[in-house]
Parts: C-alpha cells; structure tokens; sequence
C-alpha cells in the first residue's frame, strides 16, 4: 500500500489471502464483510466505516491502530490476541471466538458484545461509550478495562476478572449477572436494574455502593457489603 485502499460498497463478501504491507491504510466502508487472514504488515491503520472487519491472524490489522467510525462489527475466526489500539467513534460489536485485546481502547463510542465466547479487555482504557454485555463471559485484566462508561447487562453474561480488581463502572442489570473470578472483586459504583447477581467462586466479592437493583442477589460464597459484615453463603433467593 503505497496509498489508501478503499473497500467501497459490494454486496459480496471479500477475502484477502496476500500479505498487505506499506504506508498506505484499508479504509472499509460497504456493508459486506471484509476477512484479512495473513500476517500483515501494513502501518496506515484500518478505518471501518461500515460493516464486518474478519481477523484470522493476530497480526491481520498490521502494526496501526483500527478507527471505528460507523455501524461496525469485528469478528474472529481463531482464537486471537490482538495489540492493536482501537478508537471509538462509535460503537463496535464484537463477535466470534474468544478474543483478548492487550492495547488501549478509547473514544466516545462504546463495546457491544454479542457472541457467547469469552472476551478479555486487559488495558487501562478510556472509552466513555458503555460496555453493553448480551451473551458469553467478559474478562477483565485491568480496573481501568472497562473504559469511563457503565456495563449493561442485557443477557446471558458472566463477569470473571483473575487478579484482584477494584471497579469503579456503573452497571445495570437489565438481565441476571453471573459473578464468577477467581479472585477478590469490588464494585465502587452503583448497580441499578431489574435483575440481580449471582456470586460464585471463592474470591469474596464486595459492594460499596448504594444500589437500587430489584433482584435478590443468590450467592454461593463470601459476599462483602460496605460495611465490611460477610454474607455467607445462601442456596435459595
């Protein structure tokens, strides 16, 4: 890419088998999705504008940062950890298999997570545009992972976290939460919504806020409230 590659509209989805390289950036605007299989090594970034981003390699996006602008999904084949930082201009729904991301993610768009494999966030990020959570188990590898915004619950959703973390994000519990890290959790903010939470694990997990959620919280170990009094464990709501 000696310049910008534009992936304009088309109703057929496209495969790119070849190593891409150079200075240039793939600027992906149709609606069909757009699959990079190789170890690239591309350095002008990959901007989506529109539709589907397939990674099968974890160097698929080469050595820029990925720009969301528009209605966009980023979706792998493999298991993958990416490096690459990601802006948000808008939202961007991840699918597929299980996906770690190491590198910043900022912007005022926000997360929607809508396949049932895992997803782990490990950077100290700073998008202010929410993490909406339908389905499948969400790790995070740092208090900051969660960005600026709240974490809505709105299906099926585990929350695992695997070192001991403080969180300072809102949630709301438009469905059920299942709580399963393997270490100490503490959320700071407060839990609203209709749902409630379901502890499991060992790790103790504590609530400092005052929260207004309407469902019975169901704990199958150490729950800590702000006021540093165990609840132990309960079988039946």
């Amino acid at each position: 890419l000696n310049a910008d590659l534009n992936v304009a509209e088309g109703s057929q989805d496209m495969t790119l088998n070849g190593v891409i390289k150079g200075e240039g950036k793939i600027i992906k605007s149709g609606s069909a999705a757009l699959q990079l299989n190789q170890s690239n090594h591309y350095s002008g970034g990959t901007v989506l504008n529109k539709g589907t981003v397939r990674l099968s390699n974890a160097k698929a996006l080469g050595s820029g940062g990925l720009v969301v602008t528009g209605s966009a999904t980023l979706d792998t084949v493999p298991h993958l950890v990416l490096d690459t930082p990601i802006e948000l201009k808008a939202d961007l729904d991840i699918t597929g298999r299980y996906l770690t991301l190491n590198s910043i993610i900022s912007g005022s768009g926000g997360i929607i997570k809508s396949s049932s494999a895992p997803l782990r966030l490990n950077a100290a990020n700073r998008y202010n545009g929410g993490t909406t959570l339908y389905d499948g188990k969400l790790l995070l590898g740092h208090p900051m992972a969660l960005g600026q915004g709240a974490l809505m619950i709105k299906g099926a959703a585990i929350l695992d976290n695997q070192l001991e973390l403080a969180l300072n994000n809102r949630i709301e519990l438009q469905d059920d939460l299942n709580v399963m890290g393997i270490e100490n959790l503490t959320l700071n903010a407060v839990i609203s919504g209709t749902k409630g939470l379901t502890k499991y694990g060992q790790a103790a997990l504590t609530l400092n806020a005052a929260n207004t959620y309407q469902g019975i919280p169901l704990c199958m170990t150490v729950l800590w409230l702000s006021a540093r009094e165990p609840v132990w464990p309960q079988l039946t709501e």
